[in-house]
């Protein structure tokens, strides 16, 4: 079994290493560490030459089916921490043998006489080396600010023409994202309606069908961002909303959405049809 080192072994090892107090050591190890984290931070990556990389990274957030219950649950995203080592270090842990590198021969040209060399060829002095100015390339002149706008106006006008122009998007809010994931997740179970009561509680339970039967759970400040997307925010009055949900940036997938409120004594009672027209 392999034993593990903690700090103090370390700590001890570099003070014999480089003739210094352990202190001393202590205290440069605690400087570097926190410099790291300060660094990690800041900048999200932080390489070291020959030893490796640490980063950051997020993970998006995803529906898992839990083991025992076999009931869908909710993973939100979170920022993971991941170590990338070189290939330095690679091969030092694999016990790699490093390729030696090549070296030229160096090829030695002997004189005997030197004064006969220098009799039979004159010395010349070497010709001064003209001096070059470099000049801006006449290849790619510089363009106008008033030509780029030309330019844009007549690629905006022809895309009118042929009625290209998109629609402007509309930002979709990070708890909308995350709710109108759930409600993918739960589609491709076969279910098509889902409700759930809105109230003071920190989590919002969602059930589905009748009798009504618990499929997942979602904290309430994700619930309250996709009611406020939707434009509810008065629950004192019914409501009814249609809406085309986007999930994806980079990819055509959308899920369409069909939800009424109803006014209840503490909030209001949300149910959503998924998948209308």
């Amino acid at each position: 079994m392999t034993k593990s080192t903690n700090r103090l072994v370390i700590n001890r090892k570099i003070a014999k290493k480089l003739g210094l107090t352990y202190k001393t050591t202590d205290q440069i190890v605690e400087a570097s560490e926190k410099a790291l984290f300060d660094l990690l931070l800041e900048r999200g990556q932080v390489r070291i030459h020959g030893f490796g990389t640490f980063y950051t990274k997020i993970t998006k957030s995803r529906t898992i089916k839990q083991i025992g219950t076999k009931k869908p649950r909710l993973l939100l995203e979170q920022k993971l921490i991941k170590f990338r080592s070189s290939p330095t270090f690679r091969d030092e842990i694999y016990g790699r043998e490093k390729k030696p590198k090549k070296t030229v021969q160096s090829t030695e040209i002997k004189i005997e006489n030197l004064q006969e060399a220098a009799a039979a060829k004159p010395t010349v002095s070497p010709t001064p080396k003209p001096k070059f100015s470099f000049k801006t390339s006449a290849f790619h002149p510089r363009v106008s600010h008033d030509k780029i706008q030309d330019r844009i106006k007549e690629r905006w006008l022809k895309l009118a023409e042929r009625k290209e122009l998109e629609k402007p998007k509309v930002e979709v809010v990070r708890e909308a994202l995350i709710f109108g994931r759930l409600l993918r997740q739960i589609e491709k179970t076969g279910t098509t309606s889902i409700s759930f009561r809105f109230t003071k509680d920190k989590i919002v339970t969602i059930y589905s069908g009748r009798p009504r039967r618990q499929i997942s759970h979602l904290p309430r400040e994700i619930v309250q961002g996709f009611l406020d997307f939707v434009d509810i925010r008065e629950f004192h009055i019914p409501q009814e909303r249609d809406l085309l949900l986007s999930l994806s940036e980079t990819r055509d997938e959308k899920i369409k959405i069909h939800l009424h409120s109803f006014p209840i004594d503490s909030g209001a009672s949300i149910q959503i049809n998924i998948g209308w027209g």
